[in-house]
């Protein structure tokens, strides 16, 4: 079958803790605070799944594309619940069940921000041989992998570049922090890489959001695009800078938003926009996912 866009990446059961805690204020950032020993009352727990091989494809599904997603989950309840969601966004699961946990999160939500516990279960256990189809596609998206995963991911982005199909990928801090140097080679089969001002700096080692841009695109062939929190957006070429302004920003939960960013993006390049539009596409996109409880609650069906 010839899909629009297949992901790769983690899937995960995601559980929210919703209630008050304490807070400090620490430096420049807010701290939950819990005492050893110290039983805690939570108003509600949220159940949902997650990881963002999972968010992107139910993003791009929405938006009618025609979706795969590959990843590497259990044979437990959690994996139940991931195939569950798929099969209703009608997303066409393209891994593996294996011996072992489905990856868990448990996300436990600030005044500002959450703050997350992740299991990684299998996720970072994927290989060639748990890829049951031909990746008969027109993109992949390629979201944060690590350990075996991201070499995968690496074989993957090497297939896709010999196969004339188009890669997009979202880098961790973990991998962004091995270099550009160490890094060239999984760079060059990129078509587009999108990640935050943090990790640009780790993997440029550069300081500056437009000479991190220098650095990485002497690797890069195709489009960068750098989020930075609730302020701008860039996106950069070796010939074009541009930048989206972000405005009234107001999260009622930042899960999941950043995959949401990555698809909106993703979804407007694979219908030919140009690059504003779609740093347009994925915050309108991140917005909507921001305003829900659960990664994916508020992905939409249309864009802009």
């Amino acid at each position: 079958m010839k899909y629009d866009i297949i992901t790769v990446g983690g899937m995960n059961r995601d559980l929210f803790v919703l209630g008050k805690k304490s807070e400090k204020k620490h430096h420049d950032h807010l701290d939950l605070c819990f005492h050893e020993g110290e039983k805690v009352l939570v108003e509600n727990l949220f159940f949902t799944t997650g990881g963002g091989a999972l968010n992107t494809s139910i993003a791009f599904s929405r938006l009618g594309l025609k979706t795969g997603a590959i990843a590497c989950i259990g044979n437990d309840d959690h994996a139940e619940a991931i195939l569950s969601d798929l099969h209703k966004e009608r997303v066409a699961f393209l891994g593996k069940q294996k011996e072992g946990h489905t990856g868990y999160s448990i996300i436990l939500t600030g005044k500002e921000d959450r703050t997350i516990l992740v299991y990684k279960g299998l996720n970072d256990s994927l290989t060639s041989t748990d890829i049951l189809e031909p990746l008969s596609t027109r993109w992949i998206y390629l979201s944060t992998l690590h350990g075996k995963s991201f070499e995968t991911a690496k074989e993957i982005a090497a297939y896709a570049r010999d196969h004339k199909i188009k890669t997009a990928a979202n880098i961790s801090q973990y991998v962004a922090s091995l270099g550009v140097k160490k890094l060239s080679s999984f760079l060059k089969n990129l078509d587009v890489l999108m990640f935050n001002r943090e990790e640009a700096e780790l993997l440029s080692r550069k300081k500056d959001i437009q000479q991190a841009a220098k650095t990485i695109l002497q690797h890069l062939q195709g489009t960068l695009i750098i989020t930075d929190g609730a302020k701008n957006v860039h996106a950069f070429t070796r010939n074009q800078h541009v930048i989206y302004h972000i405005k009234n920003l107001h999260p009622k939960n930042a899960t999941g938003a950043g995959d949401a960013f990555a698809a909106g993006v993703v979804y407007a390049l694979i219908k030919n926009k140009e690059l504003k539009t779609a740093l347009s596409y994925g915050t309108t996109e991140a917005r909507s996912v921001l305003q829900h409880i659960g990664a994916h609650t508020g992905l939409r069906t249309s864009l802009p």
